[in-house]
């Protein structure tokens, strides 16, 4: 491998490391911008988890006020 094939492999290493990043940072901002709400919902409905209904399930209540699902893009092994 030449100068100018190990430079550009580099490149390209790095610019799937970048787009990688780039992806998980969108995901994370997609599933915390669907999380918060419903955190703040249950906080409102538990007073800041002080009340006696703290560990009751609100799951239901949540799934039909906020859609949590998330599905989280594939990541491919490179093999460079």
């Amino acid at each position: 491998m030449d100068q100018e094939d190990a430079e550009s492999l580099a490149w390209m290493q790095a610019l799937h490391a970048e787009l990688i990043q780039q992806q998980r940072f969108k995901n994370w901002t997609n599933f915390l911008g669907k999380l918060f709400p419903a955190y703040l919902h249950l906080k409102k409905q538990t007073h800041n988890w002080t009340a006696s209904n703290f560990f009751n399930n609100f799951s239901n209540n949540a799934k039909s006020k906020f859609s949590l699902t998330f599905a989280p893009a594939r990541q491919t092994q490179s093999s460079y």
